[in-house]
């Protein structure tokens, strides 16, 4: 027994991947003493029974080994007498020696009489055998169970089938100067594919480290330890990071001042420092386990898994929002995704609708299995299988997948006697006719000072402009300006920069999947004379009539005005150079006084607004295509 403490204390304090609760474990083996107490058999050999006698004392005074053997001489004397079985399967089992068990249970089911056979030894043998990827053997010993557990049978069927797609994947390891220490697992990619975070250790018994390594366009640099503020002598690891690699949140176990025995921290990163970490407080933690978020691109939606009271099994997906009032309470993602065991090491993609994680409840090829659910709007469809040859019947506990969709990182483990002896990081392509999920695509760039070019800390907005709902938010670095900004798929959007003492940027685009934009913005600071094109201003063909896609631009130059009440401006209307000078300059007038009256409506005074028609006599460029005639048709306003 004491040698087996150490191997519970592990199950107990691995803060990544631990495979049982201390909950779960007794409940395994109260499990299987119940199970099959009920079912011992007689016999007339008196030794046998004597043998048995002996061994039960020897057991509860802890002489294991002296009870096994025992038990085994009462097998040799009497094959059929089934009680010695029983009893040895549970004392092997709390020995954990469950090759041992299934030895003896396939001596059981050969000896003992049938009508005898105790029914829950049938479905032993087919988990044990589900465990090995033996699928047709776990099948027809589970046929035999009156009522086989309907995931079990279910997972069966389900692996049968998978195995006859007979694919394989096209592994390849990460280089030395990433796969460098005895273990490295949980990895995450930022959005550029040029930096790749990770939890490493050094050996069996070092403590976790979070690591970093860099992409230069040739060659990956060797991983070094992320930060001396994040890592400490105790766990440090399981992290994520925003799309632009500048806020990350991790764990850390045992070490710092924390509600449970792990919790979430988070930093920010300025220039190459990163902040000193903050606990995410008791919204987010609990005094239970919290581990393995996983942050939206744009650093808002954290997902995490918990094993707090109300989850549904020993651990769930949990979601929070980032509000004006911080971290909102985290919800469960609900009974259709969690189930009545663990669901673990959630991984959102940068689209932000598309969920991986892993999962030893659902319908599955055997330990933990690797699933995807897609959401739309707030609901969350059904699960789905990643199916062979991405899982087996080994445990698959994460995986990452780049922007574009088209490769795979995940964690390989090697093995030694059912014993973890080293796991490195690893990549496959993901090939286009089993594509997981839609690439995106992203804008990239720096906001500037229009004058003096001096780099700028200001927030970024992705707006749907038939929804007028804000897609994803962003702050630039204010020691260099750079930002970036993940672009939803298929449709028409804007991008405004906001800064206070400027005046806001906007930009107009329509989606292009896995296409890559940089862009510079360069904002004017507040002064008489500085203008900006109103990018986001629709109208339709031939008509004064505002489009409601732009409603949400006027409400954003309401806001200005409201902010700086003393500032006076001009609306000055645009066209190209279709039509007569005459027509050109009564379209374009009447379109800056439907801009002019949209103000007033929302509570600007005219005496602050002045409107006047331009025509085509101020282009941009020669009008000599549709761009370019697109780009002469706008509104601007001009500060007084």
């Amino acid at each position: 027994l004491c040698k087996e403490k150490p191997k519970v204390a592990y199950i107990f304090t691995d803060p990544q991947i631990p495979r049982y609760s201390v909950k779960q474990f007794i409940f395994i083996l109260l499990l299987g003493t119940v199970s099959y107490s009920v079912w011992s058999q007689g016999t007339e050999d008196k030794k046998a029974i004597k043998l048995v006698e002996k061994a039960d004392e020897a057991i509860k005074s802890r002489d294991f080994d002296t009870g096994r053997k025992l038990l085994q001489q009462a097998i040799e004397r009497d094959s059929t007498y089934g009680t010695p079985y029983i009893k040895l399967f549970n004392l092997l089992g709390i020995l954990r020696l469950h090759s041992e068990v299934h030895k003896y249970q396939l001596l059981y089911i050969k000896n003992v009489p049938e009508k005898s056979i105790a029914p829950r030894v049938w479905e032993s043998l087919a988990i044990y055998e589900f465990g090995q990827g033996q699928y047709e053997r776990a099948k027809e010993f589970l046929s035999h169970y009156p009522k086989p557990d309907s995931v079990l049978w279910n997972s069966l069927i389900y692996s049968i089938d998978q195995l006859k797609r007979n694919e394989t994947l096209d592994i390849q390891e990460l280089p030395k100067e990433i796969n460098k220490y005895a273990h490295q697992y949980l990895p995450v990619v930022t959005l550029d594919n040029r930096t790749i975070i990770y939890t490493a250790r050094s050996s069996d018994d070092a403590d976790e480290e979070i690591v970093v390594s860099t992409f230069d366009g040739n060659n990956w640099s060797e991983a070094k330890s992320i930060a001396d503020n994040i890592n400490t002598k105790f766990n440090e690891g399981a992290c994520t990071v925003s799309a632009d690699g500048r806020t990350l949140i991790f764990t850390s176990c045992e070490g710092r001042q924390s509600f449970g025995n792990c919790d979430l921290y988070i930093t920010y990163k300025t220039g190459d420092k990163w902040s000193k970490p903050e606990n995410l407080g008791r919204r987010i933690n609990s005094s239970s386990w919290d581990s393995q978020p996983t942050l939206s691109a744009d650093g808002r939606t954290l997902y995490f898994s918990s094993n707090r009271p109300g989850s549904y099994g020993g651990r769930d997906i949990y979601v929070s929002v980032l509000t004006k009032d911080g971290w909102s309470y985290p919800e469960n993602l609900g009974k259709s995704t969690n189930t009545q065991r663990d669901e673990t090491t959630p991984y959102i993609h940068p689209n932000g609708t598309t969920l991986f994680f892993s999962s030893n409840g659902h319908v599955g090829m055997g330990g933990y299995d690797l699933y995807k659910v897609e959401k739309s709007n707030s609901t969350w469809a059904k699960v789905e299988n990643l199916g062979s040859p991405i899982n087996t019947n080994q445990d698959e506990v994460s995986l990452v997948i780049s922007p574009d969709g088209r490769i795979a990182y995940f964690a390989k483990e090697e093995k030694t006697n059912n014993k973890i002896t080293s796991s490195k990081l690893v990549t496959y392509p993901i090939k286009a006719n089993n594509q997981l999920v839609e690439g995106v695509s992203y804008i990239t760039g720096s906001i500037l000072d229009s004058n003096s070019k001096i780099p700028l800390a200001a927030t970024l907005e992705i707006i749907d402009l038939e929804s007028r709902n804000v897609l994803y938010q962003t702050k630039s670095d204010s020691l260099n300006g750079s930002y970036f900004m993940v672009l939803p798929s298929a449709g028409e959007f804007g991008a405004f920069v906001q800064k206070k003492n400027y005046l806001f940027e906007d930009y107009a685009f329509v989606t292009k999947t896995n296409a890559v934009d940089t862009i510079d913005f360069y904002l004017n600071p507040v002064s008489k004379g500085a203008k900006a094109i109103l990018n986001n201003v629709y109208f339709a063909f031939d008509s004064h009539v505002i489009d409601q896609k732009s409603f949400e631009e006027l409400d954003r130059v309401t806001e200005f005005l409201k902010i700086n009440p003393e500032i006076k401006i001009e609306i000055s209307g645009h066209t190209d150079n279709v039509g007569s000078e005459a027509y050109n300059l009564d379209l374009s007038t009447r379109r800056a006084k439907a801009v002019y009256s949209y103000l007033i409506e929302r509570g600007i005074s005219s005496s602050r607004i002045i409107y006047i028609g331009c025509g085509d006599q101020k282009p941009l460029n020669k009008n000599q295509s549709e761009e370019e005639m697109l780009k002469n048709r706008r509104i601007e306003f001009r500060i007084l």
